[in-house]
């Protein structure tokens, strides 16, 4: 996923979510990307921190 690796693996589902519709006009739920970057065994991003 080229918008993962241009993060520095540091985007989450929303982040790519956000992108993915300012840069390439793709509407998507967050749900999906979060399913589609566990079906490629992508690490999910916290924004809680402890």
């Amino acid at each position: 996923m080229e918008l993962y690796a241009k993060s520095e693996k540091r985007f989450g589902a929303y982040k790519i979510r956000q992108r993915l519709w300012v840069e390439y006009g793709i509407s998507i739920s967050t749900g999906r990307v979060s399913r589609l970057m566990k079906s490629m065994q992508l690490p999910k991003m916290s924004s809680i921190k402890s």
